[in-house]
């Protein structure tokens, strides 16, 4: 019983490990791609604003934003909301600065 317990355990940590890293692994792909600008410049580039991005980011995951900010990822202007749901988990949205599309990991 005992070597079954472990084993069980070591294929759930062998299982956590390997989605954690295919999530980390997966890239964010927005529309407005980014070389070198300033963070002034990164606002006039945004198309859309910080309230519509917090509004579609808890519309989404019906929730509130507890935290938001413009940011790069991966080379694209997006919006990081952290949005706390119903089921008081913290989740983070990220919202494309150009077209307001809430966006998902990419391959």
């Amino acid at each position: 019983m005992r070597h079954v317990t472990k084993t069980l355990f070591q294929l759930v940590c062998i299982s956590v490990f390997a989605a954690s890293y295919a999530f980390a692994d997966a890239k964010l792909k927005g529309t407005i791609k980014l070389s070198g600008q300033t963070d002034s410049e990164r606002l006039k580039l945004a198309k859309i604003s910080l309230v519509d991005a917090i509004q579609k980011a808890t519309k989404k995951n019906n929730g509130k934003a507890t935290e938001a900010e413009l940011e790069e990822e991966n080379g694209f202007l997006v919006f990081s909301v952290e949005v706390l749901g119903k089921d008081q988990r913290k989740r983070k949205v990220y919202v494309d600065a150009g077209t307001g599309e809430i966006l998902k990991p990419v391959r």
